[in-house]
């Protein structure tokens, strides 16, 4: 079975999303764009004006500009190119220089030869960026996959972006260019020194525009879209998915479908990941779940999923309706996490068949926001991510705080985030505190919306760092960068054949969550201080395994962690009162408030000190039977039985473990 072929095959368009680089200090990338423009006005003036040592002089002032620029100040480079100034436009005004230069000679055969020595480099230069944006296109198939062995013959890797954009080559090429034709100026000048460099210049501008047409040549000939496409969907039909967990958006938001890979990977269902942005291929951690992206709307709604019963839905995106009009599958909305926020009643799940909440509090917090789901629409099955929390023993002994701000959110009022306003004293004081070890684990979008938000973020960290933290782990595997827009190269991500696990080896973890796990076991014995937990691991419900307490905000966070029946805190970031602000805030009621001068910080060290000293214990237990519902193991059961029910599947069909 293959995708069917595009209607409209000879009209065939490349949308390319390329990411912005920073912008780094204003002062330096404007130093660097001033000098960019003195370089070029030097090197004009100095061709014009027909002085050799100047000319020569000014080119090479102007390669060592874009060697600059191209290493510090990417966002100059971004800017010019997307002004139509790229590395090609430069190229050519470099190329006009030369040729200038050569005019000042008053030697037509050596006006002729730079001129022609100028047009072929051009073509060539053209030809390259041509060339660029085939292999970009060829190399970003309809479908890509991961965790699957698609059996494909070897693909050429990427090229290093540097080739693919040729940046300041045309620069570096006319050096001696402008070496040669200055030796050759004047009466005494020898032709043979100006032909020399026309030579250097015409092969140096050929050999980057060679190597990248010869791998487009290559690509097409392999045909990889086609044969990936066809293959993917070879190995979908085998494994014959009843269940879909969908996810719409980028990797900056991932973290929404992390929380259910270890469920989803214990109930031993046959269930596919749906991806649609190419990079979240790369980021995800290792899982064995198979995983299949689909960019374009139009391949997703085309994409043979013939016993496809059921689609999980972790966020509400505007690209869920793509899944969602797929007719005879059973939307279901998992959400990310479950919470005292408005994202937890949102009007969108009307579009939903069923919503699947943790507890009681779930159900009721949408009849009470009366958004028009059907109160047959919800299902309770606890939190099955959450089966174990158990303490895990620590290198080196002792008390844990967890600080896990949420982010400051879209402009909900109040801002629930903490961060801005007590994060950095409450840091601090823990900081000072004897026999504590604080975690930091802020929200992945903390400080997108608000600059407050961001700078105090860096001043935790900042705090952190000079009390010994180290920086948390790098992105695991993360191949190299390859396209046109500098990211992962999607094709590397698919047939490379990441393992879905982990390394391999005598003891290795046999399961996406053994090896997040043992990873997460190596990340706190290589740091058994304080810890900064921005990365992608370890995990937040890693992180709950080794804290003896938790401060957190409104979020799901708090909501998680009481699975784990430790103290924990929240800041009360409102104009409320304590009683108020519990009775809005049922995830309040089992732990401590924090309020604006650090009250109740002791109370909750402890509690987390001495289980003895905890008046909380039972007011905790209470929440957590109200918003997780059912716990342990029998979560797990209840989420697999609702998956099998959604999809009529018998237990038969579930895989041996």
């Amino acid at each position: 079975m293959t995708i069917p072929a595009d209607p409209t095959p000879s009209h065939r368009s490349i949308t390319t999303v390329e990411p912005v680089p920073s912008a780094g200090s204003p002062l330096r990338a404007g130093l660097v764009f001033l000098a960019l423009i003195v370089a070029v006005g030097f090197t004009s003036g100095a061709a014009l004006a027909g002085g050799e040592p100047q000319f020569v002089l000014a080119v090479a002032l102007w390669v060592a500009v874009e060697a600059v620029s191209a290493r510090f100040t990417p966002f100059i480079n971004w800017g010019l190119r997307r002004v139509g100034v790229g590395a090609v436009a430069r190229g050519l005004l470099v190329s006009a220089t030369v040729v200038v230069f050569a005019v000042q000679t008053n030697k037509v055969p050596m006006v002729v030869a730079a001129l022609l020595t100028v047009l072929v480099a051009l073509a060539a230069a053209m030809g390259r960026s041509a060339a660029a944006q085939a292999i970009d296109y060829l190399r970003r198939p309809p479908l890509l996959t991961r965790g699957l062995d698609l059996d494909l013959p070897p693909v050429p890797a990427a090229l290093p972006i540097r080739v693919l954009r040729q940046h300041g080559v045309e620069q570096i090429a006319a050096l001696p260019a402008a070496i040669g034709l200055a030796l050759a100026s004047g009466r005494r000048g020898d032709d043979t020194w100006g032909y020399a460099g026309l030579s250097v210049y015409l092969v140096a501008s050929l050999i980057l525009p060679t190597i990248v047409v010869a791998h487009a040549v290559r690509l097409r000939r392999l045909d990889p879209r086609r044969r990936v496409a066809d293959a993917a969907v070879r190995r979908l039909a085998e494994i014959d998915p009843h269940v879909v967990l969908y996810y719409g958006d980028g990797p900056a938001w991932q973290y929404q479908v992390e929380v259910w890979l270890t469920a989803l990977e214990d109930s031993r269902r046959p269930v596919l990941l749906v991806v649609r942005d190419r990079a979240v291929l790369q980021t995800l951690p290792p899982t064995t779940l198979p995983i299949v992206c689909v960019p374009a709307s139009r391949e997703l709604m085309r994409l043979p999923l013939d016993s496809l019963r059921a689609a999980l839905f972790v966020g509400n995106t505007s690209n869920n309706l793509h899944m969602l009009r797929r007719p005879g599958v059973t939307s279901v909305f998992l959400g990310h996490g479950d919470s005292d926020k408005d994202a937890s009643r949102n009007p969108f799940s009307r579009a939903y068949n069923e919503i699947w909440v943790a507890g009681p509090a779930g159900r009721e917090r949408y009849r009470a926001a009366r958004v028009g789901v059907s109160e047959h629409a919800f299902r309770e099955i606890g939190r099955p991510q959450l089966e174990s929390l158990a303490r895990e023993p620590d290198t080196v002994p002792m008390l844990t705080v967890l600080y896990a701000p949420t982010w400051e959110g879209w402009g909900e009022s109040p801002n629930h985030s903490s961060l801005a306003e007590h994060g950095v004293a409450l840091v601090a004081e823990l900081l000072r505190r004897p026999g504590v070890r604080v975690m930091y684990r802020p929200h992945p979008r903390t400080g997108h919306i608000r600059t407050t938000m961001r700078r105090a973020h860096q001043e935790v960290v900042a705090l952190l760092r000079e009390a010994g933290a180290a920086a948390p782990l790098p992105p695991q595997d993360s191949p190299p960068a390859g396209g046109t827009d500098g990211r992962p190269d999607p094709l590397d991500v698919c047939t490379r054949r990441l393992p879905p696990v982990g390394p391999a080896g005598p003891g290795a973890p046999t399961s996406g969550a053994a090896a997040r796990a043992e990873r997460a076991r190596q990340f706190w014995a290589d740091r058994p201080g304080h810890r900064i937990l921005t990365g992608a691991e370890p995990d937040l419900y890693a992180a709950f395994r080794v804290a003896d307490a938790l401060v957190a905000d409104v979020s799901s966070v708090v909501t998680d962690f009481l699975a784990a029946d430790r103290p924990y805190a929240v800041v009360n970031n409102t104009e409320q009162s304590d009683d108020d602000f519990r009775a809005n805030v049922p995830a309040a009621a089992g732990g401590f408030l924090i309020g604006r001068d650090l009250t109740g910080l002791d109370e909750l060290l402890a509690a987390a000190t001495d289980a003895r000293d905890d008046p909380t214990a039972a007011a905790r237990a209470r929440a957590r039977r109200y918003l997780l519902g059912a716990s342990g193991a029998e979560a797990q059961r209840r989420f697999c039985d609702e998956l099998d029910r959604v999809t009529g599947t018998s237990p038969a069909r579930v895989r041996p473990a």
